[in-house]
């Protein structure tokens, strides 16, 4: 599985509980499962919010 790099602009909330939506708005090539803390993983990926998100897997 690759981290696809995304750009900081594409709308995404640094600001709690809106930043759902944000987090599922990814490349599938970066979404996990289960729910998982975006904090986890998304440093690498220019997130910095630890709100939950539900990721998917294709």
């Amino acid at each position: 599985m690759e981290q696809r790099k995304v750009p900081n602009d594409k709308g995404h909330q640094k600001n709690t509980s809106t930043s759902y939506q944000a987090c599922d708005d990814r490349p599938m090539a970066v979404k996990w499962v289960p729910r998982v803390p975006c904090r986890t993983f998304d440093r690498s990926i220019g997130h910095d919010f630890s709100v939950w998100c539900t990721l998917r897997k294709e």
